[in-house]
């Protein structure tokens, strides 16, 4: 298993997300961590926000904020999925750490 991840240096720079609360920034970092392990080809991974709000420490409230920041600013999409070709539904997710910066 690899013990180290990868985030972007384009998304640190960027003053965007610069402004962002450290809060906001961490989850950016541990679901750069997710993304790094678990993303399928396309770069989606999913992550329930019990799970989230768990291994980042925060609350589930402050995860929902924090992602609903990350989407609107464009450093993350999510998107509810049918799961595994079942009726079971996922939010799922992608990081956009290769997004045109301040193109969103």
């Amino acid at each position: 298993m690899n013990n180290v991840f990868v985030v972007s240096h384009r998304v640190f720079e960027d003053a965007e997300f610069i402004a962002l609360s450290h809060t906001v920034k961490m989850l950016y970092v541990y679901l750069s961590k997710l993304s790094n392990r678990y993303a399928n080809k396309e770069g989606w991974f999913w992550v329930s926000n019990k799970t989230l709000a768990k291994e980042a420490h925060m609350n589930i409230k402050t995860v929902v904020i924090a992602k609903k920041t990350l989407q609107d600013t464009g450093f993350l999409k999510y998107k509810v999925s049918t799961f595994n070709s079942s009726s079971l539904k996922a939010t799922i997710y992608k990081l956009n750490h290769h997004m045109d910066i301040g193109k969103h």
